[in-house]
């Protein structure tokens, strides 16, 4: 993998933040690697950093705020241009169709994230990129 992508994980376990870095870091496919266990607290973030994040990998179970809730609040912020994945242990079809209602979202993907995923991940992004420019 030639380019390397800034990634924000969101998803309220800990663990799984871990492993899914260190899976990116081993694919070399990240330039950065952000995680949040609190998809408000990532939505807060965004809205005040001027980080550049590409990716971003979003859970949809979590507490508080969930997936759904994230993106509903994250649309509205015009002038981010970050695709999102799902990142979801959800096998429910409704979950799916309803994420990919979502523009910014680019793909849906279940858990745990592997070197396929990422392969896959990374085709989709660069066709994004190419068709953007």
């Amino acid at each position: 993998m030639e380019k390397k992508f800034n990634f924000l994980l969101i998803d309220d376990d800990d663990i799984f933040n871990y492993l899914s870095k260190r899976i990116l870091l081993k694919s070399n496919a990240a330039n950065s690697i952000i995680d949040f266990t609190g998809a408000k607290s990532a939505l807060e973030f965004i809205k005040s950093t001027n980080s550049e994040i590409d990716i971003i990998l979003l859970d949809i179970n979590m507490p508080i705020m969930n997936g759904f809730d994230f993106l509903d609040s994250f649309i509205r912020l015009a002038n981010k241009q970050i695709s999102v994945y799902m990142l979801t242990s959800s096998i429910d079809d409704a979950d799916m169709i309803k994420s990919l209602k979502y523009p910014c979202v680019k793909g849906y993907f279940s858990k745990p994230l592997t070197t396929d995923t990422i392969g896959q991940i990374y085709s989709i992004q660069e066709m994004h990129t190419m068709y953007e420019k």
